[in-house]
């Protein structure tokens, strides 16, 4: 299944970008008062990667479906089920996350 091997290595490329926006979001929530105004620039820079990073995993996803829309009810694809799954867990909590951001840069 070429599509998922596809998805596969996306999704590895786009956890690696995950990890280094949430330490930068880490970083910058953690350092916001010591730092001051730049700590902010930096938490809304990170929240704009975060953006991007979900972005793209929800391009990724949404091309999964294009190629193979059958692929969470088709027997043939059961095994590739939970990750897809998962993936969109992800996707949706990295949404969840951007949110909760942006919401704290200006409140």
């Amino acid at each position: 299944m070429t599509a998922f091997t596809d998805f596969a290595k996306n999704t590895k490329d786009i956890s690696i970008m995950i990890c280094l926006g949430l330490a930068f979001l880490v970083v910058a929530s953690l350092t916001k008062k010591v730092i001051g105004g730049i700590g902010r620039i930096v938490q809304l820079f990170a929240t704009l990667v975060m953006g991007y990073v979900a972005y793209l995993f929800f391009k990724n996803i949404q091309a999964l479906f294009n190629v193979s829309p059958d692929v969470l009810f088709a027997p043939e694809h059961a095994l590739y089920k939970k990750n897809i799954v998962a993936g969109c867990g992800v996707c949706i909590v990295l949404f969840a996350l951007v949110f909760y951001s942006t919401y704290t840069v200006f409140f």
